[in-house]
């Protein structure tokens, strides 16, 4: 039998969505024990590692896990922290090697790789994080850095941090003084920004599993997000709350289905991703497809894309964990 620990939580702002997808893989290994032991791990906010509710440290949990079932999101969990420690201890885990991971948690770096690959992604400029004791005033600091993004690229914006997912800390903004407040917000966060020009567009999303259905790198159909006439980006509430915006199959174009299946290839083999990742883009009529950022660790539960993806090619959720769990042991 299979002794798995599905670990979730952590030290990010991503806390509470890890939770969720945590729970999701636990209930699915869990209806199956006569193939599996499942240990619930849960890493708490302040960095505590627990096993069955119970704190423990590390040594003494190494010990009864024989693959980890990487759950979490965001800072430590997702970002190559937590698959170096794996990678330590020589203990088989779902997800990406800690380089790729770090890759495409960096959204500058990830933004490189599209486009060294030939595929287009929005202007944008970085914003290094704020200092307070060398940049100034907060305040006039945001200013300052309005003017020059300004000057560079031209309304509207959408501003965010360079690291972490779930939409968390991203604002759309249309005129220089909303700029100069959500620069102004963004920097209290400590964390480097990005200021990227706004495409207006078709969202679309296409997950990518390894070694699935007889294919190397497999892309799921497109998921097509709708966004509410009230909201003005997918956040994160619509993210982890509404999945009657997902369409799929998408009614975006065939030629462009196509396009998006093979970049979303592309990009996960360029950049050496693991199990499965996401890849977030925006389909336009004349401008055609921009890439906008890659998820190495897409959320799992049941508001989320991924089994929406997974469940429109006619399998389910309980095989594919299974999958990515025997990809894992089996070191592919």
């Amino acid at each position: 039998m299979l002794r798995v620990g599905v670990i979730r939580g952590g030290i990010s702002n991503e806390y509470d969505v890890s939770l969720k997808s945590g729970a999701s893989v636990l209930s699915y290994l869990k209806n199956q024990p006569e193939k599996y032991k499942v240990h619930d791990i849960l890493i708490a906010k302040n960095g505590q590692w627990h096993l069955g509710g119970i704190p423990t440290d590390g040594e003494k949990l190494m010990a009864k896990i024989d693959v980890f079932f990487n759950a979490t999101h965001g800072e430590f969990g997702e970002d190559g922290t937590l698959s170096q420690l794996f990678e330590n201890i020589k203990i088989p885990h779902t997800g990406s090697a800690p380089f790729p991971s770090f890759l495409a948690s960096d959204k500058i770096k990830s933004k490189e790789i599209f486009k060294n690959l030939g595929i287009k992604t929005p202007n944008h400029i970085l914003l290094p994080a704020y200092l307070s004791g060398m940049d100034g005033d907060r305040e006039e600091f945001a200013v300052k850095k309005s003017k020059e993004v300004f000057s560079k690229l031209g309304p509207p914006w959408i501003v965010k941090p360079l690291n972490g997912g779930s939409s968390l800390g991203v604002r759309v903004v249309k005129t220089l003084p909303a700029l100069v407040e959500a620069l102004s917000e963004g920097f209290k966060e400590k964390t480097s920004l990005i200021v990227e020009e706004l495409i207006n567009g078709r969202e679309a999303s296409v997950v990518v599993a390894r070694d699935f259905r007889g294919q190397k790198f497999y892309s799921f159909p497109e998921i097509e997000i709708k966004i509410p006439k009230e909201k003005n980006h997918y956040d994160f509430e619509l993210k982890n709350n509404n999945f009657e915006i997902h369409i799929c199959p998408s009614k975006i174009e065939r030629s462009d289905k196509e396009k998006l299946a093979n970049y979303a290839k592309k990009i996960h083999e360029t950049m050496h991703l693991g199990h499965y990742s996401s890849v977030d883009f925006i389909v336009t009529k004349n401008k055609g497809i921009y890439a906008i950022e890659v998820d190495a660790l897409p959320h799992l539960h049941e508001h989320s894309l991924l089994p929406k993806a997974v469940e429109s090619v006619g399998s389910n959720m309980k095989d594919f964990v299974n999958h990515i769990v025997g990809l894992a042991i089996n070191r592919k």
